[in-house]
């Protein structure tokens, strides 16, 4: 499980609420050229009891990565209501 933590902005206004997000999603990507390896994102569920939430000036949710993927890249993005993404890409040990 991955800790994901973020904060988004609307202009110079700091969003809070956890309805201004609205999906995380994942994809397995290229861990050279970081291009998708799949065609469509899969959404993804938080775990540990930790639902999206706000706290301390960030936004914080846990991503389960995907088991038996050793060595593989993916790319998480965490998309606004409003449309704006932001995403990071990891390579699982």
């Amino acid at each position: 499980t991955v800790p994901l933590k973020f904060e988004i902005f609307d202009g110079l206004i700091e969003k809070t609420s956890t309805s201004d997000i609205a999906s995380f999603t994942q994809v397995k990507i290229s861990c050279t050229t970081f291009d998708p390896l799949a065609n469509d994102a899969v959404e993804i569920i938080t775990t540990g009891g930790t639902l999206l939430k706000y706290e301390g000036g960030q936004f914080h949710a846990n991503w389960k990565t995907p088991t038996g993927n050793a060595g593989t890249c993916w790319k998480v993005t965490v998309t606004t209501t409003d449309g704006p993404s932001i995403s990071a890409n990891f390579k699982l040990k």
